[in-house]
C-alpha cells in the first residue's frame, strides 16, 4: 500500500461566499490526499507544475502547516483523523483493521451541533471485527457518501460501479473518479448552503497513465492526460 504521506490542509471558511453559516460554526471542507508530498503544491513552493486553485483555497483558508498525520499507511491515518485519537487508543494499527462502531468520529460530533455531514472519495474499511460487518460512513456520522469503502477498489480512476450512500451502483462508461467526487462535492455545497456543513474529499495523488486510461484512441488518450495532468506532456517543468 502506499503511504498517506500528507494530510494537504483544512479549509475553514466562514467569507462572503458561506454568509449564511454563523461566525461562531463556520462551514468546513477537509480535502485529504493520498501519496501528497508537502512540496507538491504551489502554495508550498512547487514550480513545475500549477495548482492555481488549491493555491487559492489555502490563501482563502486556513493551513496547518504542522498537522501531521497520525499514521504512515491509509487506514490508521484515516482513522486518527476521523477519532481525534492516535492508533493505539482507536483500534486501527495497520490497514486491515476496521474502525470499530464504538468511536467517535469528528462528523459525529459535528451533527450534534447542527452540521450537514458528507464524505466522497475513499473510506478504507478493513477486515470486519469479529461478530460484526464493516462499518460503514454513513453509520459514523455522515449524512451522504459517495466513492470506494474498499481499499483495493479504491486504486480504480475509471470504476465501473461506486457507492451511492449504502447502495453499491453502476457507472457510465469511462467515468472519472476525480470528476465525480468534484461534481459530488460542488452538489453537496449548493443544496447546504443555507446550513452549516462539514465533508471530506479525499482525494488520490497518483498519475493517471496511459496504462489506466480506458480503452480509446492514441489521440484522445493524449488529449485526456494533457486535460488533468494541466501540463504539456513532452515537458517536465512549466514552459
Amino acid at each position: 500500500m502506499h503511504f498517506c504521506r500528507a494530510l494537504l490542509f483544512a479549509l475553514l471558511f466562514s467569507s462572503s461566499f458561506f454568509a449564511h453559516a454563523a461566525a461562531s460554526h463556520p462551514n468546513i471542507i477537509m480535502i485529504l490526499a493520498d501519496d501528497l508530498g508537502w512540496h507538491d503544491v504551489g502554495f508550498n513552493g512547487r514550480k513545475e507544475w500549477r495548482t492555481p486553485n488549491l493555491d487559492r483555497l489555502a490563501k482563502q483558508g486556513t493551513i496547518f502547516n504542522r498537522w501531521y498525520v497520525g499514521g504512515v499507511v491509509c487506514a490508521p491515518s484515516r482513522a486518527v483523523l476521523m477519532t481525534g485519537k492516535y492508533t493505539l487508543h482507536n483500534g486501527v494499527t495497520g490497514n486491515g483493521g476496521d474502525l470499530p462502531a464504538e468511536e467517535t468520529t469528528i462528523a459525529e460530533a459535528l451533527k450534534q451541533h447542527g452540521y450537514a455531514t458528507a464524505l466522497f472519495g475513499k473510506w478504507h474499511s478493513g477486515k470486519p471485527r469479529e461478530g460484526n460487518t464493516s462499518v460503514h460512513p454513513m453509520d459514523q456520522g455522515f449524512d451522504d457518501f459517495f466513492g470506494f469503502t474498499n481499499a483495493k477498489h479504491a486504486w480504480e480512476h475509471f470504476p465501473k460501479e461506486l457507492w451511492f450512500g449504502r447502495e453499491k451502483k453502476p457507472l457510465a462508461t469511462n467515468a472519472f473518479t476525480a470528476t465525480m467526487f468534484v461534481d459530488h462535492s460542488l452538489d453537496f455545497v449548493n443544496e447546504t448552503n443555507n446550513a452549516r456543513f462539514f465533508f471530506i474529499s479525499r482525494l488520490r495523488n497518483r498519475i493517471c497513465t496511459s496504462k489506466r486510461l480506458p480503452k480509446m484512441s492514441r489521440s484522445s488518450k493524449v488529449n485526456f492526460l494533457k486535460k488533468i495532468r494541466r501540463i504539456p506532456l513532452t515537458q517536465t517543468t512549466q514552459p
